[in-house]
Order: C-alpha cells, then sequence, then structure tokens
C-alpha cells in the first residue's frame, strides 16, 4: 500500500525520517536522472534506513512497481524531485492515492512546479505543504492566490 505520495528535493534522505514517523517497510523514489547513474542511485538507496528498503527507478519503469505497491501490504513512500513526475502517473495510474505532499512551498517564479501543482488539482489530487519540523500543513486552496 502506498501511505505517502511527496515532492521533495533530498529524495530518500529526506522520506527515511518520514517514514521513521509513518512506520513505512519501503521508500521509492522516482527520478530519470537519478535511477540511471549507478553512482547517484546507489547513494540514494544506502541513505534508506536499515528498517525501510530503498529503490529507487525511473518513471517508466516505476509504473509496474508502484501497481505492485498498491496490492501488496508493505507500507511504502513515493517521492520525487519533480512534481511533474507526479503528473505523468496520475495520467498513467488514476488509482493512485488522490493525496501530494510537498516538502515545501514553490518560490512564485517556479512556473514549472505551479503548473504541475494545478494539473494535480485538475486530477482531484488533494496538494499540500507540509513542513515536518514545524508540523504545519498548508493547503493549496489557501495559498493558491499567491500565484
Amino acid at each position: 500500500m502506498i501511505i505517502l505520495m511527496r515532492v521533495d528535493s533530498k529524495l530518500v534522505r529526506s522520506a527515511k525520517n518520514i517514514s521513521a514517523c509513518n512506520g513505512a517497510d519501503r521508500i521509492v523514489a522516482i527520478d530519470d536522472a537519478i535511477a540511471s547513474n549507478p553512482t547517484l542511485r546507489d547513494t540514494e538507496i544506502m541513505s534508506a534506513p536499515i528498517t525501510c528498503k530503498g529503490r529507487v527507478y525511473g518513471v517508466e519503469e516505476s509504473i509496474d512497481h508502484l501497481r505492485k505497491s498498491l496490492k501488496n501490504v508493505y507500507k511504502t513512500v513515493v517521492v520525487v524531485r519533480d512534481p511533474g513526475i507526479f503528473v505523468t502517473l496520475f495520467d498513467r495510474m488514476p488509482e493512485l492515492p488522490k493525496s501530494v505532499d510537498f516538502a515545501k512551498q514553490p518560490k512564485p517564479d517556479d512556473t514549472k512546479s505551479v503548473e504541475a501543482i494545478k494539473a494535480l488539482v485538475e486530477r482531484g489530487v488533494e496538494v499540500y505543504f507540509l513542513d515536518w519540523l514545524k508540523d504545519d500543513k498548508v493547503t493549496w486552496d489557501s495559498v493558491k492566490n499567491n500565484y
């Protein structure tokens, strides 16, 4: 089961803290550039906590793994750096959980992220921003007029 879908530039390094809080068994990072570079991929995988299996996949490769994650009992955290990846995944897999957590709000001039957020919302996805250190959840609806 997928328990959390998160956008965070730190990928597995950030998700390991979240996995401890949510009792995750697996962390799946999705990033074509990192997945295709053995050194970067292995660094990400090794940064997973010992209680969690870390995996890094490219976007296309991730789809079969995510489908399996939806059906199995392992609690899985899915993390990406680029929110556009989630747009692609929701187009291919509408059965994904309809909630995406962002590590931080995009800057007003980050049009790529803002457009991806709008596309996610159009697909019925709840978008929110959660700073785990402050435990402060902010919804897209409450800040969208800033963009």
